[in-house]
């Protein structure tokens, strides 16, 4: 019986060509997108599950109250790991890590010539480090590897780019760089490690990324830092013993404040915690599992790698799913129109004794038949294109590794099993349901409500087609629109040379050697520089205040603000020449003079801010200048109050976690081409290498850094993009479809038009007048909605591009020319028919 309706499937497939390749093709591409979707959603959802103890790793995260503002950081003091192990004998093992970024690793090897890189992706931890995490070592001794001064663990990629094929087990690395709130500014002195272990290269799907992890037990700054509390440069993650609830640690973690860290909270903000909690203050410690890290912390942040976004994957999922619905309802509105056809063969059928039941089982094998082979047709398709979805995405997914997941695959087959049913059920119901007479007379209607229906389900499609275009449109405006935002600085014609404080000879010979070059205006130097600076520095407008303000700061030399040309709205730069505008000075930018209760830029012909001081880390500091407000992040960040110091000051020393950018502005009319600016990089490069040998020449240029910032956006647009293009060309396939099934249900009556003196374009007009009813009806429906999650998307952006009219009525003439040009292919097919071959049975 199977295979006589294998044959019959076989055979209806092949009698109507066309609609069968159209109902194949348009289920496959909704399929190839539903399953990249699917895969990606799988993909971030996967996260940190390859660690074998994953669900008893908690990071150890804090959240403070102080005055107004109310924060959430993933990191903490070095001593909290200290405490917990100290006080909740529920932790089996816990490890702080640290990520100081900018460090010169030198290869010692006495075989060869010593290679030197600049490491950002080097890690600090504690000897639990691989006890906590599944991070399978291939050579060495996991339990010891991190439990001396001057061990370090590398990943099979980092030993080959150090030492090549050469076994790097027991071979010496030296480390210069700063991490450090002991250390003198300036302090490069090496460290030579023993290579202790080689691990497996870190898998993509953890938020934990490095090529390398040192001993904490190596860096004296660390160690005769840990009582620290305000050096919140640390992750914690704690496994936990089995059977241990999480829930029931968390009023644990609560007293480790209070009990550590009076002190320093006396001493900082003279409060005791009683007078803060009675304040409605807080200082808390609380637990986040690690598989919600990757994509829970997104206001907290990832000091060790990538972050996922939950609302990223919930519109892919939702376009995704959309999709896979146009695609379900053209197979679904193809096979019910084709279904019309076979009147007489199910009349035949049930006169020659055929049981309703089997011509039910017939159709359903038939729908079930074409969707397995659109199911592997559009596997196939993912397989083709997951490459560029990649690319697209900035993911690794690999599709042969996501197939072998029991969930993927039972996704697909109930996902098959439904879709069969579905697109099955209605034809065969209602073919079996009727007369054998009417059946051979081929007397077959659908009625009202069989049309009603597919053009209900036109409609559906270009409602979303229309409102996916819309929505491209606008993501393109705003991604747009921020890259072309005014900043309050010109992100135009500056290099930038990074870590220059790992620079071994004197900066300051280096920057007058750059400055001696030809096509380089200026060169200044910053610690944090846009479009990456961040919060981390507490002021307050009197050294009593206990109310103190958190804010973003930078450091500079004289003439960076000159060489970004920031604008000072009254006050002055840096006087490199005196002490006290090194040490004792400060700039700030006029929201920061706003926050502090000063007035706005208005009032200071009043009552100006230069002259007045801010205390910060206890030292009273005179503001100098006033800057206008300039978008030391991007655009996608509203501008927020900003200290400025000189780079020397000797009170505020750099933890390691900012390395220094020398920035060069080149003049534009000395370089003008790609290869002028080559020829000057090559020189710049040649400069550095006469001073520094081992320096690691690692340059960029600002306005791509700004680029960059935008990177996930331009990838949500390009994505995007892409589906928009696959939903039109699932709702043509489908228009195509019922437009070829049109003109054979009317191929007599435009005969006889014809025959009457009927025009090509009075029979093209008439043709597609009632499809163009159906996408205008699409277009009245998608503009409001679509108008409702524009609206919401462009609410998260400060700063945010106008919603236009216009935009919507081209979405809506654009869906209207498509559907045109899909119609007229056949449209004009059958008006320039032969009259008489559509008449002859008559």
């Amino acid at each position: 019986m199977i295979y006589n309706m294998l044959k019959v499937s076989w055979r209806m497939a092949t009698r109507k060509t066309s609609f069968t390749l159209l109902n194949i093709i348009g289920l496959s591409v909704g399929m190839m997108v539903c399953l990249l979707v699917g895969l990606y959603v799988h993909y971030e959802y996967a996260f940190d599950a390859f660690h074998k103890k994953s669900d008893r790793i908690y990071r150890i995260n804090q959240s403070m109250i102080w005055g107004d503002w109310a924060s959430q950081m993933p990191t903490t003091g070095p001593n909290v790991a200290l405490a917990l192990k100290a006080d909740v004998p529920e932790i089996e093992a816990i490890t702080r890590i640290l990520h100081p970024e900018g460090f010169v690793v030198t290869s010692l090897n006495e075989a060869s010539q010593p290679n030197s890189f600049l490491e950002d992706d080097l890690l600090i931890a504690d000897p639990d480090f691989f006890k906590i995490f599944s991070f399978p070592m291939v050579e060495g001794d996991k339990s010891s590897a991190l439990s001396k001064p001057n061990q370090i663990v590398i990943t099979e990629k980092a030993a080959i780019k150090y030492f090549g094929k050469e076994s790097a087990l027991g071979k010496t690395l030296q480390l210069r760089g700063t991490i450090l709130e002991g250390r003198q500014a300036g302090d490069n002195t090496p460290l030579n490690f023993t290579i202790s272990g080689i691990i497996e290269d870190i898998p993509d799907q953890s938020h934990i990324q490095f090529d390398m992890v040192a001993s904490t037990a190596s860096f004296i700054d660390i160690t005769q830092n840990e009582s620290l509390w305000t050096w919140t440069a640390f992750a914690n993650y704690a496994l936990l013993k089995e059977g241990v609830d999480a829930a029931q640690l968390e009023s644990a973690l609560k007293t480790i404040p209070p009990k550590w860290a009076a002190s320093t909270l006396l001493r900082i903000f003279g409060l005791t915690f009683d007078e803060l909690h009675a304040d409605n203050k807080s200082w808390d410690l609380f637990m986040q599992p690690i598989g919600d890290v990757y994509l829970g912390s997104n206001t907290m942040g990832n000091i060790l790698g990538p972050l996922g976004q939950r609302s990223t994957i919930a519109s892919f999922t939702a376009i995704g799913l959309l999709i896979l619905i146009l695609s379900s309802i053209n197979f679904m509105n193809l096979s019910t129109a084709q279904s019309s056809n076979r009147a007489r063969e199910v009349g035949i059928r049930k006169a020659l004794g055929a049981q309703r039941k089997t011509l039910i089982a017939q159709f359903l094998f038939e729908a079930f038949f074409l969707v397995i082979i659109s199911t592997l047709v559009g596997i196939a398709l993912t397989g083709v294109l997951l490459d560029s979805f990649n690319h697209f995405s900035g993911k690794s997914i690999n599709l042969f590794e996501q197939l072998s997941q029991p969930v993927v695959l039972i996704s697909i087959i109930v996902f098959c099993g439904f879709l069969g049913l579905l697109a099955g059920s209605y034809p065969a119901l209602y073919l079996s349901s009727f007369q054998p007479a009417n059946g051979m007379k081929g007397i077959l209607s659908m009625g009202i409500s069989g049309k009603g229906i597919r053009n209900a389900l036109i409609v559906f499609q270009f409602t979303i087609s229309i409102g996916l275009i819309i929505g491209s449109v606008f993501i393109a405006r705003q991604l747009n629109y921020m890259t072309q935002f005014d900043l309050g600085y010109d992100k135009e014609h500056v290099l930038q040379l990074h870590n220059v404080e790992q620079f071994s000879a004197d900066s300051q010979v280096l920057k007058n050697t750059l400055m001696s070059q030809t096509g380089i205006q200026l060169v200044g130097e910053a610690h944090q520089s846009p479009p990456n600076v961040m919060r981390g520095n507490l002021i307050s407008a009197r050294l009593t205040d206990k109310d103190q303000m958190e804010i973003s700061r930078m450091k500079v030399d004289a003439p960076y603000l000159d060489l970004l040309d920031v604008a000072l709205i009254t006050g002055r730069n840096f006087n490199e020449t005196m002490v006290t505008d090194l040490h004792h000075s400060v700039i700030l930018n006029a929201e920061a003079v706003q926050m502090l209760g000063w007035g706005t830029p208005e009032a200071y012909s009043k009552e100006s801010p230069v002259g007045k001081y801010i205390y910060s880390n206890g030292q009273k500091m005179e503001v100098i200048g006033v800057t206008a407000d300039f978008y030391y992040k991007s655009p996608k960040h509203q501008v927020e109050p900003l200290v400025i110091y000189h780079i020397d000051n000797k009170y505020l020393p750099d933890s390691g976690t900012s390395p220094s950018v020398l920035s060069l502005r080149i003049d534009p009319n000395s370089i003008h081409s790609t290869n002028e600016m080559s020829a000057l990089v090559a020189s710049i490069r040649n400069e550095v290498k006469n001073l520094d040998p081992y320096f690691p020449f690692e340059y960029s240029f600002l306005d791509q850094e700004f680029e960059n910032s935008f990177r996930n956006e331009q990838r949500v647009k390009r994505i995007m993009n892409a589906f928009t293009l696959m939903a039109l060309i699932i709702a043509c396939i489908g228009l195509y479809g019922l437009a070829i099934f049109s003109a054979e249900k009317r191929t007599k009556e435009l005969g006889m038009r014809k025959l009457l003196g009927a025009s090509v374009l009075q029979i093209v007009t008439l043709f597609s007048r009632d499809f163009t009813k159906l996408i205008v009806i699409g277009f009245l429906i998608a503009s409001p909605i679509a108008w409702y999650f524009v609206d919401t998307w462009l609410s998260k952006f400060p700063y945010r591009t106008s919603i236009n009219l216009w935009v919507f009525a081209l979405a809506g003439a654009a869906g209207l020319l498509i559907s045109w040009i899909t119609i007229g292919l056949q449209s004009v097919k059958v008006a320039t028919k032969n009259p008489v071959e559509a008449l002859r049975d008559e």
